[in-house]
């Protein structure tokens, strides 16, 4: 028997082997890494920075037009709240209401008027002049050309006030003061020319501030004398000069008479006497007449702006009212 060292190959070893090879490398393939992808480097665009505004402070024109228009009101609570950090810290909301009223009050004032007219600005101080216009009962309108300063503070304006805004004559602790003399009240005659309600003498009451000792005291008087209310008298002599006679009320001289010995006996009253209305044929001559009594609470800005100064005796009804028109 030959020996053959070549055997004929085997079919299916050939293609198994075949197959062997070809998964060899297709796991080959598989397991090598794609070339790497190197990005494109792309510009850094900066963010865009939108300018801020910067605000600017409200104008002085505004803050001045503000506390003049409030006083052509006579608001003087927003007048107040214009005022300068400085000024509100040595003067109070009420001691300012009346340093004006009392200056409107003493000048027969019925109307306030006032136009802006130039504005100059120094950093942190502006300066707006203005015209100033009282229309007043007994002496017509007084004009006067003016400057409101103002302060600049965190941003705001604020009037740097004095009592020169008021009238630039009444800085320096200068007051108004109205003096004029009341006209006799005419006489009432019958028909026999017999006077029926005539000229007497009327007591002004009054008070002196810088005198006064125990002002509860000095109201109970007063109120007991005057019939007007505490709050009423109070109102009349509040603010004024610590020297000054305020009269308060006028009353008949038998009242004062009456009670002389209590107002003789507490400090800061005075009284002066003048001319007034008496009724010769009594009491009850005024029921038929009529009355005259105190200016009218609710009526004293009206009899003000007709010229009185608010203390006077007037005609409330009848014969007497009539001499009022």
């Amino acid at each position: 028997m030959t020996n053959n060292k070549f055997r004929k190959p085997d079919p299916q070893s050939a293609i198994r082997y075949l197959q062997s090879v070809i998964l060899t490398v297709l796991l080959l393939a598989g397991c090598s890494s794609p070339p790497p992808i190197r990005p494109t480097d792309q510009p850094t665009i900066p963010p865009t920075i939108q300018p801020t505004d910067t605000p600017l402070p409200p104008s002085p024109d505004a803050t001045a037009t503000a506390f003049l228009d409030a006083w052509q009101m006579g608001d003087y609570a927003t007048m107040y709240a214009r005022l300068s950090p400085a000024v509100r810290a040595g003067m109070d909301a009420e001691s300012f209401a009346q340093r004006y009223q009392g200056a409107m009050a003493n000048g027969t004032v019925i109307t306030v008027t006032t136009r802006l007219q130039s504005t100059l600005e120094e950093g942190e101080h502006a300066y707006v002049s203005f015209r100033l216009g009282l229309d007043t009962a007994l002496v017509g309108t007084l004009i006067t050309d003016t400057v409101m300063s103002l302060s600049l503070h965190e941003g705001q304006w604020w009037v740097a006030w004095d009592a020169g805004l008021i009238w630039p004559q009444l800085a320096d602790g200068h007051y108004f003061r109205m003096e004029y003399t009341t006209p006799v009240r005419a006489n009432i005659y019958d028909r026999a020319g017999l006077g029926l309600a005539t000229e007497g003498i009327i007591v002004t009451i009054g008070v002196i501030p810088g005198q006064i000792e125990d002002e509860n005291a000095l109201l109970a008087a007063l109120v007991l004398v005057t019939g007007l209310s505490p709050d009423e008298l109070r109102s009349r002599y509040a603010g004024a000069p610590a020297e000054w006679k305020v009269p308060v009320a006028d009353i008949p001289a038998e009242v004062s008479v009456d009670h002389n010995d209590l107002l003789a006996s507490i400090p800061g009253i005075y009284r002066d006497e003048k001319d007034g209305r008496i009724y010769p044929h009594g009491s009850g001559t005024p029921h038929v007449l009529g009355w005259v009594a105190p200016v009218p609470a609710e009526r004293l800005e009206a009899y003000r702006a007709q010229g009185y100064r608010g203390d006077e005796w007037v005609g409330v009804s009848g014969l007497e009212a009539q001499g009022e028109e």
